[in-house]
């Protein structure tokens, strides 16, 4: 087939012409304008590059152990891609008091960084700062382990000592009736304890192993009078007016004759049939009363008036005799 020379030509002119606009359009694609931000400063490059890795290598931006790059090193350029370069810092992971780990990180969050040093916070733990804290400079991150166990240990329960009041003892005596024993009791505990201390105590249950027994002891209340060789229990003293009374034909009102030892009383302050010992008189019994005889006040016997009449009116006391 016959093909004309300005055919031919115009073929190749179009063809020229296609090679040329797939030049200026990869030309226009490749070129890129970008913004690197690093060390503080913030510029923008026109370039060529395909990836930050080598944008980074074109402007020869070296990356440190733990410095931190977005978009990633592999992520293509665009035009109008923003590069953020941060930089690591030394943060030294102490464990349990010992340096576990140093690293350098561009992580900001206190758990981001363990998790950085291969260290999963739990429940178990006690960090230092808090998890959440955000740091940016070289610093120290502390982490504590926590054992957390049940303890038990047995306590003595100390045994009460009980007094009881004993009628047939005499006062300011004691005896003891039974002697105390401690009991023992068992106390288990939840403790958590970190780097050997015991941080926390919670007290789980308590149970008595071995009861406590009371000490008795009896202390005596009995008041004893010893007068004239004889010994006399009294369950208390009344001071009283004494006066003295003879015969007078009548028995008493209790209906015993009257003789030594004979006392009126008034039965509202002393009970007929009470026993008595009266100081200066001695010993009598409550058995007669008398229209004078009120409150504190006795009348004592005499065979004779004029015994009577020396006895005349004394204050006394009047102890009352079991």
């Amino acid at each position: 087939m016959f093909v004309s020379k300005e055919s031919a030509n115009f073929k190749l002119l179009v063809a020229a012409l296609l090679v040329f606009c797939f030049i200026v359009v990869g030309f226009t694609v490749a070129h890129k304008n970008v913004e690197i931000e690093y060390d503080g400063k913030r510029f923008e490059v026109s370039t060529f590059a395909g990836s930050v890795k080598e944008l980074l290598k074109q402007e020869g931006i070296t990356l440190n152990p733990g410095d931190r790059v977005s978009p990633g090193l592999d992520k293509p350029l665009k035009d109008g891609t923003k590069v953020v370069i941060t930089r690591g810092f030394k943060v030294d992971i102490i464990v349990d008091g010992k340096k576990f780990k140093t690293i350098k990180t561009a992580e900001t969050k206190v758990k981001d960084i363990l998790k950085n040093a291969g260290i999963e916070p739990g429940s178990d733990m006690i960090v230092k700062p808090k998890l959440n804290t955000l740091i940016d400079e070289e610093t120290n991150i502390y982490v504590t382990n926590v054992v957390t166990k049940k303890v038990a240990v047995k306590e003595t329960v100390p045994f009460k000592t009980i007094k009881k009041e004993d009628r047939l003892l005499r006062k300011g005596k004691t005896r003891v009736v039974r002697e105390g024993a401690k009991g023992v009791k068992e106390l288990t505990y939840r403790i958590m304890v970190a780097n050997g201390k015991v941080i926390k105590r919670e007290l789980l249950k308590v149970k008595v192993l071995k009861q406590p027994v009371d000490k008795i002891i009896a202390v005596g209340t009995l008041n004893t009078l010893s007068r004239g060789g004889s010994t006399y229990r009294y369950s208390k003293v009344l001071n009283m007016v004494a006066t003295a009374y003879t015969h007078t034909g009548w028995n008493t009102a209790t209906g015993k004759r009257p003789r030594k030892g004979t006392v009126a009383v008034d039965p509202s302050v002393i009970p007929l049939g009470t026993r008595l010992y009266i100081e200066g008189y001695g010993y009598g019994i409550a058995q007669d009363v008398g229209s004078s005889i009120k409150g504190g006040r006795i009348d004592v016997f005499f065979e004779s008036k004029d015994a009577a009449l020396r006895w005349g009116r004394k204050r006394v006391k009047v102890y009352i005799l079991e």
